[in-house]
């Protein structure tokens, strides 16, 4: 009878013991947003802390106001190469039947700044290649200038003046912080024409 009693206790014990390894416990989630300075660079990075060591964690992403169609769904501790808007993240936390949940929301702020510009030119004179292009830039981070098509092409430089140009058109591009190009724009460099006086001197 003794045995018995001491053969439950054990089993009691062991049940117990089973019974609280596999139960979940309430985790912490933090969900960190990181805004988008360039087109689609937007990032969420998810945490998780006191999670059960043999759960698998699953992240539903949803881009608000939609609740209803997940934006994506994913094992992986971060999500990259989004954009502006609000997003609401989901954590899951499952072992084998078991399941428990944490919900963040967050907001990643549209911080990019386009990128403008406009030029202006001083004309080459006849039969020289003295003409300029003068790049200027009204909005955005540019890092280099460069002349794709024309009578004479550049490559990427860091001035945004253009010299020792010919007669023609030209097609200049930008480039930015972000490595995108802007918008192409072409310039025409007339050819200087004399104004058919002449000075004689004695």
């Amino acid at each position: 009878m003794k045995k018995y009693k001491i053969f439950k206790c054990i089993l009691l014990l062991l049940f117990i013991a089973i019974k609280s390894h596999a139960q979940l416990p309430t985790f912490n989630f933090t969900l960190t947003a990181t805004n988008e300075t360039c087109q689609g660079n937007g990032k969420l990075d998810f945490q998780v802390t006191g999670t059960n060591p043999s759960a698998t964690m699953i992240f539903t992403v949803y881009r608000l106001p939609d609740v209803t169609t997940p934006f994506r769904t994913l094992s992986a501790n971060s999500l990259t190469g989004l954009g502006a808007g609000n997003y609401r993240v989901i954590a899951k936390q499952v072992l084998g039947t078991q399941e428990n949940t944490q919900q963040r929301d967050a907001t990643i702020l549209d911080q990019r700044i386009l990128l403008e510009f406009n030029m202006s030119q001083s004309d080459a004179s006849a039969c020289s290649n003295n003409g300029i292009i003068t790049v200027t830039v009204t909005s955005g981070n540019p890092t280099g200038y460069e002349i794709f098509s024309g009578p004479i092409t550049r490559p990427i430089q860091t001035s945004n003046v253009f010299t020792n140009l010919v007669a023609g058109s030209y097609v200049v591009r930008v480039h930015d912080a972000c490595g995108a190009v802007s918008r192409s724009h072409t310039l025409i460099i007339p050819e200087y024409i004399s104004n058919g006086i002449t000075i004689l001197t004695t």
